[in-house]
């Protein structure tokens, strides 16, 4: 009987010990290295001042399984900084950027955070995304549907 405890207990270790090593060896895989091109490119685009999030890739996996928990628990860290960016946007003009280098994950992010604002006016936000063109329209809807504007931006990964 002791055995199968410490073979259930050594079957959980190795599982978080997989967990863990997933999620380390995504961090070190994608550091914001191509910030700076991005940041050209909404200046550009802008020609003024704006906030800005970058979202960052940890890795597929843990991308992947970012979406699946956005799916389920909600909103993200992420997507709920994103509204509070959005909320002087009733009062008053707000120009955000937002991209990454996950596009999937970026589009998440931009959707849970829009979904804050459901039934609710940001008349004044103006959205740059830099990202993959197939997301514009989807996000050209969810913007319009708030009275916000979408500026987009085809940016390569």
């Amino acid at each position: 009987m002791n055995r199968r405890i410490t073979e259930r207990r050594t079957g959980r270790w190795a599982a978080l010990a997989v967990v863990a090593s997933v999620a380390l060896a995504g961090c070190a895989a994608t550091a914001p290295s191509d910030l700076d091109p991005r940041l050209e490119a909404a200046t550009a685009a802008f020609g003024g001042r704006f906030d800005y999030m970058y979202v960052p890739s940890n890795g597929r996996l843990a991308d992947e399984a970012f979406l699946a928990m956005s799916r389920v628990a909600g909103p993200s860290k992420l997507a709920r900084d994103l509204a509070s960016i959005m909320v002087p946007a009733e009062a008053r003009p707000v120009r955000v950027m937002v991209t990454g280098p996950a596009g999937q994950k970026t589009l998440r992010v931009i959707l849970d955070a829009l979904s804050f604002y459901e039934g609710r006016r940001i008349p004044h936000l103006e959205l740059l995304y830099l990202g993959e063109p197939s997301h514009e329209a989807l996000l050209a809807r969810k913007l319009s549907e708030v009275g916000a504007v979408l500026r987009f931006v085809p940016y390569q990964y």
